[in-house]
């Protein structure tokens, strides 16, 4: 294993523990039970938990552009994890939605949406109409 080989999973410590290096781990595991196999898997077991918050933590702003559709799309999507909508309406309101003088089109909306939000949007965002 190469020395960065924790970076995917957002850890930038990447020190084995004491004596061992980590080729010498895997091959440990594979010959026998022992506290150094025992240590392996502890910490293959908590990378894979690492990796399972991480998953579950990504965060993924939806903004949708509305004006007067219907929007009884959006609950079947808003309980996914990390998912959060923004809905921005240019007509009748929408519960939870916030007001938008009707001034331009969906690209008004979204721009809106990037100023309003510049140091803290979300690492992925969709943008969409209404409809």
């Amino acid at each position: 294993l190469k020395p960065c080989w924790l970076k995917p999973f957002g850890l930038s410590c990447c020190a084995s523990p004491p004596g061992l290096s980590l080729d010498r781990l895997a091959v440990l595991a594979v010959r026998r039970p022992s506290r150094e196999a025992t240590t392996f898997k502890m910490v293959v077991g908590a990378l894979a938990l690492v990796g399972a918050v991480a998953e579950a933590t990504f965060k993924v702003d939806v903004v949708v552009a509305h004006y007067n559709e219907d929007l009884s799309w959006i609950e079947d999507h808003k309980k996914k994890a990390g998912v959060n909508f923004r809905v921005y309406s240019k007509g009748k309101m929408h519960a939870g939605a916030q007001a938008l003088e009707n001034v331009g089109r969906e690209s008004h909306t979204y721009l809106t949406h990037i100023v309003n939000n510049y140091h803290r949007l979300a690492p992925w965002t969709v943008f969409t109409q209404g409809a």
